[in-house]
């Protein structure tokens, strides 16, 4: 049984009917989306310090492409790119060293530059800039829509949802 019809619970649920657990429930007080989910920024980030979070995120995002793909009218998925900044030698070293790493993961960042920056985002101040982070697979998704998706497919493996 799961609790809540947000985004976690219907991808919860959605991943147990993806696991043969036909047999789930999920229960929502409301209607599906009515807590903080249909408010949400919706910003998808595949980069984090942890390498197992990395890999999550990066299949989260895989997940959501796919839905995006088998919606008709998709699912509001935009890829259009994050940059992380850097004004500080160590925070550049750590996107180096973060950069190497994503390798490894097949996740594309790519250790840029004041100029290209500016490039990228021409209202940025760059004059203090020593460098960034650009992932330009992270975006952002409209989260009811996923939430919608998740649900869906959750009820066409076999999973249950009660509202109200």
């Amino acid at each position: 049984m799961v609790i809540g019809g947000g985004i976690a619970g219907c991808s919860l649920l959605h991943h147990l009917a993806r696991l043969g657990w036909s047999d789930a429930l999920l229960l929502e007080k409301g209607q599906l989306t009515s807590g903080s989910t249909w408010h949400a920024a919706g910003l998808c980030t595949q980069l984090h310090a942890s390498r197992n979070v990395t890999k999550l995120l990066m299949r989260s995002m895989a997940l959501y492409s796919e839905l995006e793909a088998g919606q008709p009218g998709g699912i509001g998925l935009h890829r259009t790119g994050s940059v992380r900044l850097a004004t500080t030698a160590d925070r550049l070293d750590e996107f180096r060293a973060r950069a190497g790493a994503a390798r490894t993961l097949g996740l594309d960042l790519r250790v840029i530059g004041p100029d290209e920056v500016a490039e990228l985002f021409p209202l940025a101040r760059v004059d203090d800039l020593l460098g960034a982070a650009h992932l330009p697979g992270d975006g952002h998704i409209d989260s009811t829509s996923l939430t919608m998706a998740l649900a869906e497919r959750a009820r066409a493996a076999g999973a249950s949802i009660l509202t109200r």
